[in-house]
């Protein structure tokens, strides 16, 4: 027991600890995107092409993987421990996951990885329509899969499907739901069972479990609140938008796009409007106009993330909105500074520091605070110390990968 908790304490450490991954070979070419960190900091995964041997790789820091003829949408767990990435032969394209080499397909998505890394999912196409890949075991072919959403405690994974005039829910091998449209599936936290959103006919509704809520014009994907079992979503009926939080509704909005449900299970901000016209409601006030507001957005893995991003005390939020060709990050009231991209933000434990990716002119920055990194080359998603005192994130440096860690100054 002492001997796991001083690794656990070590392998902590390890993520606030500068240190230099890797620098390019002069006779590789590097694809920025696509290039990941490891969220302890000791590895980065970057695709390279050498000019010697013409052949393309997925390198772990200074050691280059197996050669093809290209490589791309490497993805990995978060501790690094299971790589998956597409590759191509001629004119075939198989997946590499976690070592294994999986069967060739006429055309590949990226791979998607369950948190401890056991499980790798991803769609194919195949003459008879598209399939789920799930750990080298071909699915049963529709005409259209969509993204793979892991049990959190099981890797079991659901998805929905559409086949000529109906769409279900699959969770593992089984169809759970059958109708007409289906969409944004989720598991509750305790990975007991899956939200999800249907639509039959003209009624739009959500499932939770074998559990088929109120009926509305449309609704959004479902979200778990901070209790981990109230399903929240928003809801139109009658030109109308409402936020509902397990069978009680909060509204009318115009066109709610997003929302936070607080630990006591209250609406505590809603972003709403036309487009171009967009506002935070926020303790009662309206916000200032924006011309776009994310509603949804991937993480690393492709995977769909409800915005806005939510801190893990979970009254602590962080929109993302557009104005005049810039976008910014909102908290409560306050913007941060004008950009050309942003990424997802991060939080402290407390919620009291924030962090995110920026973009200017190709150059990259990490914000954290009132504090400004940059520019780099490249930079990944940052993560702040649970204590808010330091950021840690992955940058290129020039010809040089980087785990980079800075002190921050103590919101007052």
């Amino acid at each position: 027991m002492v001997g796991t908790l001083l690794l656990a304490l070590c392998l902590q450490e390890e993520t606030w600890t500068e240190r230099k991954l890797a620098t390019i070979p002069l006779e590789v070419t590097v694809r920025n995107s696509g290039t990941i960190f490891s969220a302890d900091g000791r590895a980065v995964f970057w695709a390279g092409k050498s000019e010697k041997t013409g052949k393309a790789s997925i390198w772990k820091n200074q050691t280059p993987g197996e050669g093809f003829d290209n490589v791309q949408r490497q993805t990995i767990n978060p501790d690094g421990r299971t790589l998956a990435y597409m590759a191509y032969e001629g004119r075939k394209v198989f997946m590499m996951a976690g070592g294994r080499r999986d069967p060739a397909f006429d055309v590949l998505t990226q791979a998607y990885i369950s948190d401890d890394g056991n499980v790798v999912a991803y769609r194919a196409h195949t003459p008879e329509g598209e399939v789920m890949v799930v750990n080298g075991k071909i699915g049963r072919a529709y005409d259209k899969v969509h993204t793979p959403i892991f049990n959190p405690k099981t890797g079991e994974v659901a998805y929905v499907t559409s086949f000529k005039d109906k769409a279900s829910l699959v969770v593992g091998e089984k169809e759970i739901v059958v109708k007409d449209q289906a969409y944004f599936p989720v598991w509750r936290p305790d990975g007991a069972l899956v939200a999800c959103g249907f639509k039959e006919g003209k009624e739009s509704f959500v499932i939770v479990g074998d559990k088929r809520m109120k009926s509305y014009d449309e609704v959004s994907g479902p979200k778990f609140a901070p209790d981990g079992t109230t399903v929240t979503y928003s809801a139109k009926r009658d030109g109308k938008s409402y936020i509902v939080v397990g069978e009680r509704e909060v509204g009318p909005f115009e066109n709610a796009i997003a929302y936070v449900v607080d630990p006591r299970l209250e609406v505590a901000a809603v972003a709403f409007g036309k487009p171009r016209e967009l506002r935070i409601l926020w303790k009662g006030r309206e916000g200032v106009r924006y011309d776009k507001m994310l509603s949804f957005s991937a993480d690393l893995q492709g995977r769909y993330l409800l915005e806005p991003a939510i801190a893990p005390d979970g009254a602590t939020f962080a929109f993302r909105g557009q104005r005049e060709g810039k976008w910014r990050v909102i908290l409560g009231d306050r913007e941060g500074p004008p950009f050309e991209e942003i990424g997802l933000p991060a939080f402290s434990r407390d919620g009291r520091q924030v962090a995110y990716t920026a973009v200017i002119r190709d150059e990259y920055f990490i914000v954290a605070g009132d504090l400004q990194l940059g520019p780099f080359t490249f930079a990944g998603p940052p993560q702040l110390r649970e204590d808010g005192r330091r950021v840690a994130f992955g940058a290129r440096i020039g010809n040089e990968f980087w785990w980079k860690v800075s002190e921050l100054p103590q919101p007052r």
